[in-house]
């Protein structure tokens, strides 16, 4: 049985349960299990070469997230080398997807209190000819509610959402909840990772 030591990323759930990003022995994709407690057994919840698929390129996960309640698990899986992360939404018991994935979602996600919306920032959808850096101008952060169609999602900071707040279009809108908070803290940034809080 593996031991935190060797876990690249670690997540307590408030039920004393504990999500493990590790690469198992002889392996180079890091997966992602769920553990009963530090040195309990664990089952495996994630395995990115789920998603290889016909290209037969490696995915890894790029980031994870379990809801506030502990129910559901946000997964963003890209392919190895690209900052092209698709999230996914799961139900923790039985690992079934909620809802449709969606793409272009890099950053990660940050779940509300109520668990059962999150925020995040998404890339732009590239047109045929535009240049590339149009993939990171002006980024939008929004709001997304489980069971809702994601086109729907309503934009809740950024330069659409108010002009005023002097966003430039080179920075992107990310948006911050800490655990126990009620607040989102709102931190528009380049891809250098230079920040205005």
């Amino acid at each position: 049985n593996a031991t935190a030591s060797d876990a690249q990323n670690l997540r307590w759930l408030a039920d004393g349960r504990l999500l493990v990003l590790r690469k198992p022995a002889g392996e180079q994709i890091a997966k992602l299990f769920l553990r009963s407690g530090l040195d309990g057994t664990e089952a495996l919840l994630v395995d990115p070469q789920d998603w290889r698929g016909p290209t037969g390129k490696p995915h890894n996960i790029a980031y994870f997230r379990a809801s506030p309640d502990g129910r559901k698990l946000a997964v963003g899986i890209a392919e190895a080398g690209s900052e092209e992360a698709v999230l996914h939404i799961f139900d923790l018991a039985t690992m079934k997807p909620l809802e449709p994935e969606l793409s272009r979602v890099p950053f990660g996600m940050h779940w509300l209190p109520d668990s059962s919306s999150f925020v995040y920032s998404r890339l732009n959808e590239m047109k045929a000819g535009a240049p590339v850096t149009d993939r990171k101008r002006d980024v939008q952060a929004y709001r997304h509610r489980i069971g809702e169609p994601h086109a729907q999602d309503p934009v809740i900071f950024g330069n659409r959402y108010d002009s005023g707040l002097n966003i430039q279009p080179n920075e992107i809108a990310r948006l911050t909840v800490s655990p126990g908070s009620e607040w989102l803290l709102a931190n528009p940034g380049t891809v250098g990772n230079q920040r205005t809080v």
